[in-house]
C-alpha cells in the first residue's frame, strides 16, 4: 500500500466476519449457526479481552456489543471497536445524557442497547463494571438465538430510537429476565452480571473462571491451550484422555480449533505416542484435502522419529492400526515420501506386531 500523508490506515490481523454479521443472518439463508461449543469459546475470548483492558490496559471499553467482537477464520473472537474507550480516572459519561442539539445528542454515542444503566442516569459515573453488563447482555443474547421468528436474535434491551432516556426506561423495568434458554450453570452468574447495582456485578476474571467454562469440549480446549504450563504429570493425563474427549467435537471445529492445537506440540518427542492417535482419530473423520493439509504436517514431526526405537515402534505401530485410512487418504507425496519407506522400515524389522499388519494390509 504506498504512503499518503493525508490517510492513517490500521492494518489487522484477517478477519471474517463481526458477531453481528453471524447472528443476524436470517435462517433461511444461513449455512450453519454457532454451536454452543462455538459461542462459550468465544465468550472466554471475550472475557479475556476485558481481563486484558480492565487490569493491564487500564481501560473501559464502553461499547461492548455484537457489531465489536471480530471473528477470524480459525474461529477466535476479537474485541475491536474502541473509539468510546475511557480510562476508570475519567468517571463519568455525561455527554451521552446532555452533548449536541436534539437532533444530533444521539448520533455518537455506544450502542444503547448494550450499556450499562449507569450510562443513561445522572451523574453518568461508569467503571469496568458497565463493560461486565454489556457483557451479561451479550450472554443473554447468544444463548438465547432464534427466538425471532425469522431465526436472528432478539435483544435484552432494545433501543430502537438510541434515545438514553429510553434506555434508561427499559433497563429499570427489566426484571425478571427470562432464562429458560440460558444453561442453569451459566445463572447466578448471568443474574448478577445483569446486576442495577455495578459493586455486584462479577469481574470478567470471575466469569471466565465459572463452572460453565470449565468442562467438556471447553475444558479440553482450555487444557490444550495451557498444556506447555502444566506440570509434566498434569501434561500426561490430558494427553491419555485426550482422545476420549474429542469424541464430543464437531468436525469442523475439530479441523479449525483442535488440529491447530495439537500442530504447536507435534514436535515434542514426549507427546508423540498420545497425539498421533488423536491425529488419525481426526483423519478418520475428515475427507483427504484436510487429510493432507492439516493432518499430515502435524504427524510429519512424529512419524520421522529415528529414536528412541521404543517410541519408534510404537508410532508405528499406531500408524499400521490405520493402516487402510491412510492408503485410502494420503496422496501420493506422502505415501512416497513418508509412509512407504515406513512400512519397509516395519517389514525389515524383524519385529512379528510390524510386520504382520504391513503383509495383511498389503495383500
Amino acid at each position: 500500500m504506498p504512503e499518503n500523508p493525508k490517510e492513517i490506515v490500521f492494518v489487522t490481523e484477517r478477519v471474517t466476519c463481526s458477531l453481528a454479521n453471524m447472528y443476524s443472518i436470517p435462517k433461511s439463508i444461513k449455512e450453519r449457526t454457532l454451536s454452543q461449543f462455538e459461542v462459550t469459546c468465544g465468550l472466554i475470548h471475550v472475557c479475556e479481552a476485558l481481563i486484558f483492558m480492565h487490569d493491564t490496559a487500564k481501560m473501559v471499553h464502553l461499547d461492548l456489543s455484537p457489531e465489536n467482537i471480530w471473528i477470524t477464520p480459525d474461529g477466535s473472537w476479537k474485541l475491536a471497536g474502541f473509539g468510546f474507550s475511557l480510562s476508570p480516572d475519567v468517571g463519568s459519561t455525561r455527554y451521552l445524557l446532555d452533548c449536541g442539539t436534539p437532533a444530533t445528542r444521539y448520533a455518537a454515542i455506544p450502542d444503547m442497547n448494550y450499556s450499562a444503566p449507569e450510562l443513561s442516569t445522572q451523574p453518568g459515573n461508569f467503571s469496568t463494571a458497565s463493560d461486565e453488563w454489556s457483557l451479561g447482555c451479550l450472554i443473554w443474547e447468544l444463548f438465547s438465538l432464534g427466538v425471532e421468528a425469522d431465526g436472528t436474535t432478539q435483544k435484552l434491551v432494545k433501543v430502537d430510537d438510541g434515545n438514553p432516556l429510553t434506555h434508561a426506561y427499559q433497563v429499570q423495568n427489566l426484571q425478571p429476565i427470562a432464562m429458560d434458554r440460558v444453561p442453569e450453570m451459566l445463572h447466578s452468574c448471568l443474574t448478577a452480571l445483569l446486576s442495577l447495582d455495578p459493586s455486584r456485578r462479577p469481574s470478567a476474571a470471575r466469569v471466565k473462571d465459572c463452572p460453565y467454562f470449565s468442562r467438556g469440549p471447553v475444558q479440553t480446549m482450555r487444557q490444550l491451550e495451557n498444556l506447555l504450563q502444566m506440570d509434566e504429570a498434569h501434561q500426561k493425563d490430558v494427553l491419555k484422555n485426550l482422545q476420549a474427549s474429542l469424541v464430543h467435537f464437531p468436525t469442523h471445529l475439530l479441523v479449525s480449533m483442535v488440529i491447530p492445537k495439537l500442530a504447536e506440540v507435534s514436535n515434542i518427542t514426549d507427546f508423540a505416542s498420545d497425539l498421533l492417535p488423536c491425529l488419525l482419530f481426526i483423519g478418520n473423520k475428515v475427507d483427504s484435502t484436510v487429510f493432507n493439509t492439516k493432518i499430515v504436517p502435524a504427524m510429519i514431526p512424529m512419524i520421522t522419529l529415528s529414536s528412541p526405537p521404543e517410541l519408534v515402534t510404537q508410532c508405528y505401530s499406531i500408524l499400521l492400526k490405520q493402516l487402510d485410512m491412510i492408503l485410502e487418504k494420503g496422496d501420493n507425496t506422502f505415501k512416497n515420501k513418508y509412509f512407504l519407506p515406513i512400512l519397509g522400515r516395519c517389514l525389515n524389522s524383524g519385529y512379528k506386531q510390524l510386520q504382520l499388519p504391513v503383509l495383511q494390509g498389503l495383500v
